[in-house]
């Protein structure tokens, strides 16, 4: 695993566009103490058992728990991220798409891998624009998958040529073989066969 870099300061026109579809702003507003975490075991425990019920195959029944948590806990972080993982488990690709958004909303300061993990709901959801801007904040911290991500965009909005710039971008040193495969993907859209291979 390739250690992560500490996160940096958010292009401002990332940061708009982002605001502009809703994925800042509760939490940096945030005002007051903080909520005592002990207040939160019960939540806690929630999100444990959901997730116990999701591996013994009921995902839709550890989703339906976090939501009923979340409607009364509403800056769990954890909680909208883990209900994302568990709405993408079973297909729900707007559902787990609008989850992440509310994670990295409740966030102070979403990390990196949330923004990634949201800008990928967000593509499979067809938001081209919101994962767009998702992989571009993200893209300072975690390079190789920031591109990664804007390379499917790319492929996605039919740009070729975009998306093996960005492809390039996450090969680096030693390449993540799906980053190899974007790269192929991106030239074959481009009708360039042979390079393909």
């Amino acid at each position: 695993r390739v250690p992560m870099k500490p996160l940096e300061a958010i292009d401002p026109e990332v940061e708009r566009n982002m605001a502009a579809l809703g994925y800042l702003g509760s939490a940096a507003e945030r005002t007051g103490p903080l909520p005592d975490p002990k207040e939160h075991i019960r939540d806690l425990e929630t999100i444990r058992d959901a997730l116990q019920l999701a591996h013994a195959g009921k995902p839709g029944v550890g989703a339906a728990m976090l939501r009923e948590m979340l409607g009364h806990s509403p800056s769990m972080v954890e909680g909208w991220a883990k209900l994302g993982d568990l709405l993408a488990s079973i297909g729900d690709t707007n559902g787990a798409s609008n989850a992440y958004r509310e994670a990295v909303k409740a966030s102070p300061r979403p990390p990196a891998d949330l923004m990634l993990d949201a800008g990928n709901a967000a593509l499979h959801a067809d938001r081209l624009d919101e994962a767009e801007n998702l992989a571009r904040a993200a893209v300072g911290t975690v390079p190789t998958r920031g591109h990664e991500l804007l390379a499917r965009v790319a492929l996605e909005r039919g740009d070729g040529a975009g998306a093996e710039r960005e492809a390039r971008a996450a090969t680096g040193p030693t390449p993540r073989p799906s980053a190899l495969v974007l790269v192929a993907e991106a030239v074959l859209q481009q009708g360039r066969v042979r390079e393909s291979l």
